[in-house]
C-alpha cells in the first residue's frame, strides 16, 4: 500500500470519526445536560486540533508527489488501518453505549478519556509518519 492511500484513509477516518463523535455527544448528551456534553466534548477536542493542524500543514505545505509512491510495509498498513479502526469504533462506541443507557456520564467521561490517550496515542504516531516530516523512520 502506498503512503498516500495510507494518508488519504487514516486522515479521513480520523477526521470523519472525531467530528462525528462531536457532533454526536452534542446531540445524545446536549438533549439532557449541555454542561456534560460540553465536558465530554472538550475531552476529545486537544488530539482533534492536533491532528487537523498535522493534516492542514501538510496538505498546505509543499508535498512530494515521488514520497506518495513510496511503498508501505504491509504490516505497517495494516497496524494503522487496524488500531485507526478501533480508536474511532471505540470512541463512537462508548458515546452510543451512553445514548442507549448502557451507563452514566462519569464512566463515559473516563471512558473517552482512556481511549484518547491509549488509542490517541499510536494514532497520533501514524499521523506523524504520514503526515510529518520525519525522514529517519524507516516505511
Amino acid at each position: 500500500m502506498t503512503k498516500a492511500a495510507l494518508r488519504a484513509g487514516l486522515c479521513w477516518s480520523v477526521v470523519g470519526t472525531h467530528l462525528f463523535a462531536i457532533f454526536f455527544a452534542a446531540f445524545a448528551i446536549g438533549r439532557q445536560d449541555f454542561d456534560e456534553a460540553l465536558d465530554v466534548i472538550l475531552i476529545m477536542t486537544p488530539l482533534t486540533g492536533a491532528y487537523l493542524m498535522i493534516i492542514v500543514q501538510y496538505f498546505m505545505g509543499s508535498a512530494s508527489p515521488q514520497d506518495d509512491l513510496v511503498m508501505m510495509r504491509p504490516v505497517a498498513g495494516q497496524l494503522i488501518i487496524v488500531l485507526t479502526l478501533a480508536f474511532g469504533a471505540a470512541l463512537i462506541g462508548v458515546l452510543v453505549f451512553h445514548y442507549l443507557g448502557s451507563f452514566g456520564i462519569d464512566p463515559l467521561k473516563r471512558s473517552v478519556g482512556v481511549i484518547e490517550t491509549v488509542l490517541g496515542v499510536y494514532v497520533s504516531i501514524f499521523i506523524k509518519r504520514l503526515f510529518g516530516s520525519d525522514e529517519n523512520v524507516p516505511t
